[in-house]
């Protein structure tokens, strides 16, 4: 029938090799040792992550070594810059306050000028005796030798070695005849005379070229002027006296500028000297004499010869052999 075959038990395989196989209950020991094995294995497993983990953690702390060392070299140059530049700064301060206390300093001394200044002004105009003499010396200045301004012509050569016949020529010209009469006046009388004649550059200062007739000789003075001073013309051709200004006249309005002309002394000249750079501090009001220098002519010409002289000759009182001689003076035109 067909519901039997459907419910029929399949025979079993006489061949298969598990139906008559036992189960057999494993040792004691087996399992001890398989346990054993197992412990064996995890802890050489726990070494290796453990020798893992120092590795890596000193790997990062070689690497945090090398960062902070870094961020040290880092912060160190940031520092320096840092350093550098707030020294800079500093020294930028301290050259703006050098220089702003240099320019109070300026100020100071020009106030402390214009006050000298004015009080040299204030006394000559208050000086009757002075105004005098200075309206006198106008008016002569007028009469001798016009409207002005006038020129001189100074010849100069050497008075030995190479140079000694080579003559060289400096023009120049006086201030107005209203602004210092007489300086002007006791100067122009002296080239008119020949006075100037024989006389010698004696001194080549940093700062001036100094003349005087201290070394004039009989040979080489003016032969005119000489033989009307008694005993000048036979003797050393000196002439005594004091061949000096009156009072030392000023004006703000011609000042000791670079190649203007100044009178030496106190009381001023013989002596005269040429600025070679701007004097108006040391040589005007307040400067080296309680009294300024008077400042009355400038180089018009021929400033090349003087600065060539300049720098030819030795420092400050010159040995009589390197005197230049002033061979004439003469008015021009």
């Amino acid at each position: 029938m067909k519901g039997e075959g459907l419910h029929a038990v399949a025979p079993a395989f006489s061949g298969s090799p598990y139906r008559n196989a036992k189960y057999t209950k494993p040792s004691r020991g087996s399992i001890t040792f398989l346990r054993d094995r197992i412990l064996q294995v995890l802890f050489l497993v726990l070494g290796i992550c453990y020798v893992g983990l120092i590795i890596y953690y000193r790997s990062m702390l070689a690497q945090d070594e090398a960062s902070q060392q870094a961020l040290s070299s880092t912060l160190t140059t940031l520092q320096d810059r840092h350093s550098e530049q707030m020294a800079r700064q500093k020294a930028k301060l301290t050259e703006a306050q050098m220089a702003l206390k240099t320019k109070e300093d300026a100020l100071v001394k020009a106030e402390r000028q214009l006050q000298a200044m004015d009080s040299v002004v204030e006394h000559l105009e208050k000086n009757q005796l002075v105004q005098a003499l200075r309206k006198q010396n106008l008016f002569f200045n007028h009469l001798r030798w016009g409207k002005g301004p006038t020129r001189v012509v100074l010849e100069m050569r050497a008075v030995k070695g190479d140079d000694e016949r080579a003559v060289e020529e400096v023009e120049l010209e006086m201030a107005p005849f209203d602004v210092m009469p007489h300086v002007i006046h006791w100067f122009l009388t002296m080239v008119e005379t020949g006075y100037w004649d024989g006389c010698h550059l004696i001194r080549n200062a940093r700062h001036v070229l100094q003349f005087n007739c201290h070394a004039r000789t009989a040979v080489t003075g003016n032969d005119r002027l000489l033989a009307r001073v008694p005993g000048a013309g036979v003797a050393d051709g000196k002439i005594g006296g004091f061949q000096s200004i009156v009072f030392q006249e000023f004006s703000p309005d011609f000042n000791h500028l670079p190649f203007t002309l100044g009178v030496a002394g106190r009381p001023g000249g013989e002596d005269f000297y040429v600025n070679l750079v701007e004097n108006t501090i040391s040589h005007g009001p307040g400067g080296q004499g309680p009294e300024p220098d008077p400042c009355f002519a400038k180089v018009v010409r021929g400033r090349e010869v003087l600065e060539g002289w300049h720098g030819r000759l030795g420092n400050e009182f010159l040995d009589p052999k390197e005197y230049v001689l002033v061979k004439r003076m003469y008015i021009k035109g």
